[in-house]
């Protein structure tokens, strides 16, 4: 994301049909049926689930490994992925919003800063329960340059347009799900908006959700008699990943991920989540519908509690572990838990700055560019760091990745996120056809700095990748 250049989406690698879909194991409850928000699933967030099933390892709304007979349920099905020979479906476009909140004082665990994740409704089709950033489908009102007459300019080149329309998307969806509007230029549109009272956001929160020309509608309104129209933070927002749902699936995605760094903090604001203080103009909150909660943590808390989520899918809470694990633990995906896991490192959000392209005094705060290669995961039994026989989603550089140009690859290149399988299915008939099972157990990046260049030379290792214990935890970002 350079203010002055504008960002282009790199196309798609060519689809492959995978052997195995992606299915998240879903929490077992009390009630023999659910309803879904109308826009569920519609939800993009790289790797989508199939429709709705009980959990393969019996876990509980909270997260706790089984039931309290302590039976599992085998997985069912993928009902959303294709048949051999059916035609591969295009994935939609879409996209989603990786937000830092810089604070005034670092956290007990050392950073200066929050990410910002919603939590799913546990009744949603895609993505139950799990925690995701901001994000979902283009809608019409993105593409419409005419529509954004008087604000935005017009884009003759195909491929500029469609950089722009996705960073519109993600801005627009980001205000629809968390109430966090992002704004441009020199003008009086920030005053005015942080004038509006909170039940007038909202039902601007909803005129957006139910149609998206609303999203244009706000941004006129807010510039109304002034000589410097409202616009959106288009330049605020870095381009950072690209997944897309494996092949194999009816519904697929195409997601670009954006990473933006919000004003500093001020001392008279709080968050519902936090006590740290967050921009007062930048209170997220769930939108009750699609999203329960909205939460700010620290890159480590994420993953730690995503990583105890892991350990009570394995079995129950350990002797002398905390009666409140469950309610701590959280779902990350392999998208969320990638993106995440790169900031682990990080403590401080000005280290993430790449200064020469930055303008501090207006606010925008660039990373250090790097070529964005499109992730198409693939699910297969792989060996770890300790030669154990292991289920991870593979990304293209690993050299288990069938995209991966074996000529260039080194045999110890890693590019994947380790999962848990289901209960039933920890046994070696897997091997032919993995089974379906998306915990997140660990992620490992190695050696993909010389195949994809500068913003990628670094080592990661986060969780379990099958090293020794001395070895744990030596990461460098």
């Amino acid at each position: 994301m350079l203010a002055a250049t504008r960002s282009t989406i790199p196309r798609p690698l060519l689809p492959r049909t995978l052997l195995i879909a992606y299915k998240p194991q879903r929490p077992m409850s009390t009630s023999s049926s659910s309803s879904s928000s109308s826009s569920a699933a519609g939800r993009p967030d790289g790797i989508k689930s199939a429709t709705s099933s009980a959990s393969s390892s019996g876990a509980s709304r909270t997260g706790a490994a089984s039931s309290s007979n302590g039976s599992t349920r085998p997985p069912r099905p993928p009902q959303d992925a294709i048949e051999e020979g059916d035609p591969i479906t295009v994935p939609s476009l879409s996209a989603s919003l990786v937000l830092i909140a810089p604070l005034q004082e670092r956290t007990a665990d050392g950073y200066d800063y929050r990410v910002l994740l919603l939590k799913r409704n546990a009744r949603s089709t895609t993505f139950f329960s799990a925690h995701v950033f901001p994000g979902g489908n283009l809608d019409p009102i993105d593409r419409d340059q005419l529509a954004w007459t008087g604000l935005l300019d017009k884009i003759d080149n195909p491929e500029e347009a469609k950089a722009r329309a996705v960073k519109l998307c993600a801005l627009r969806e980001t205000f629809e799900e968390c109430g966090v509007l992002l704004l441009d230029g020199e003008g009086n549109a920030k005053q005015r908006w942080s004038a509006i009272s909170d039940t007038e956001k909202k039902a601007w929160r909803n005129k957006v959700y139910k149609d998206g020309k609303s999203f244009v509608e706000l941004f006129k309104l807010l510039s109304a008699d002034d000589a410097q129209p409202a616009l959106p933070a288009l330049s605020s927002l870095q381009y950072r990943a690209n997944w897309i749902t494996p092949a194999n699936m009816k519904r697929r995605f195409d997601t670009h991920f954006f990473i933006s760094i919000l004003p500093p903090s001020s001392p008279t604001s709080r968050t519902s989540t936090t006590k740290d203080p967050i921009h007062s103009e930048h209170i997220a909150s769930a939108d009750g519908g699609e999203t329960v909660s909205a939460d700010w943590l620290t890159p480590k808390e994420a993953i730690d509690r995503t990583l105890l989520h892991a350990q009570l899918q394995q079995g129950p809470p350990k002797e002398g572990q905390d009666s409140d694990a469950a309610s701590r633990s959280l779902i990350l995906f392999p998208p969320q838990f990638y993106l995440v896991a790169e900031l682990v490192r990080t403590k401080s959000w000005k280290e993430l700055v790449h200064e020469p392209s930055s303008n501090v005094e207006k606010g925008v705060h660039n990373f250090a560019p790097r070529h964005i290669q499109p992730f198409e995961p693939e699910v297969k039994g792989v060996d770890d760091s300790q030669g154990k026989f292991r289920a991870a989603t593979v990304l293209i550089g690993d050299p288990e990745h069938s995209k991966t140009d074996q000529s260039t690859c080194l045999k110890t290149d890693r590019h994947r996120t380790y999962v848990l399988l289901p209960a039933k299915k920890r046994d070696p008939e897997w091997k032919a056809k993995p089974p379906l099972g998306l915990t997140v157990m660990g992620c490992h990046r190695e050696g993909m700095g010389r195949l994809f260049g500068e913003g990628w030379d670094v080592t990661m290792r986060e969780g379990d990748t099958g090293e020794t214990s001395s070895a744990k935890g030596k990461s460098k970002l």
